[in-house]
């Protein structure tokens, strides 16, 4: 009986070790993550232009959502941007996206395998394509992206449109967890 309460101690000695370990594993873990996260704000920065204080990522302007008289090679890149750090967030993260992204820089597309379109491939650009296919491309991006945010507790900021604003929130708390 003594030794029974003897190897007893000692297996829960041994887990409460065990689980002090596996705590600390994700938190370094937890804290890897993030890291990662903030790098990506350092290969794409956002940043407000002076001049009309839009949001730009790597110096190219991406307005919200109204690309009516903007250079359409410009809006194509910054998707492309904007669809490469997507997808790096979510393997970092650890979330499969709801539309799979295929980041080609400024010929980058969005699959849409859920809806009843013949085509499921949809263009993040709008040369040469039909504007209908594109605006619902940047749609189901800003959809990830909601996806992405909401995984990690955060809030849309002001609305789904909102492209850059809602980038930052998600990286602004990867620079802010690793602090």
């Amino acid at each position: 009986l003594l030794s029974c309460r003897e190897k007893g101690r000692l297996m829960e000695s041994t887990v409460q070790s065990n689980m002090e370990s596996l705590s600390t594993l994700l938190d370094s873990y937890c804290f890897r993550r993030w890291h990662l996260i903030a790098q990506i704000n350092s290969i794409y920065t956002i940043d407000r232009s002076p001049d009309d204080k839009a949001l730009s990522i790597n110096g190219i302007k991406l307005p919200d959502s109204d690309f009516q008289g903007c250079d359409e090679e410009q809006i194509a890149t910054a998707l492309g941007y904007v669809t490469h750090l997507l997808c790096l967030a979510s393997r970092y993260l650890e979330v499969p996206l709801r539309y799979p992204m295929i980041p080609m820089c400024s010929r980058s597309v969005i699959l849409d395998e859920i809806s009843q379109h013949s085509l499921p491939k949809f263009p993040l650009y709008s040369r040469g394509v039909d504007r209908t296919r594109f605006e619902y491309a940047v749609f189901l991006l800003n959809k990830n992206l909601e996806q992405l945010l909401n995984s990690q507790g955060l809030e849309i900021l002001i609305s789904l449109r909102h492209t850059l604003p809602n980038v930052q929130v998600l990286l602004s708390k990867g620079v802010n967890d690793i602090r």
